[in-house]
């Protein structure tokens, strides 16, 4: 029988998710585009890093509100 997840699971999976997408796009792009695979891999790391950086704001710009510092 199998136990379920941890409950950090899902939402890791939420916020990678978009992030693998990104990773998976700018990679495929990169290639179309004629870059080799070092190339397109490091296009792929560029867009993890952004997807990360742009989650990461997101989640400082709300933590005061869910934290009840600040009124919605």
């Amino acid at each position: 029988m199998l136990e379920s997840a941890s409950p950090v699971l899902p939402t890791t999976t939420a916020v990678s998710n978009p992030c693998i997408r990104a990773a998976l796009s700018a990679y495929e792009d990169a290639r179309m585009d004629g870059l080799c695979h070092d190339g397109a891999w490091e296009c792929a790391v560029a867009a993890v890093h952004a997807c990360h950086s742009e989650t990461t704001a997101e989640h400082e710009r709300l933590l005061p509100e869910l934290m009840g510092l600040v009124q919605p």
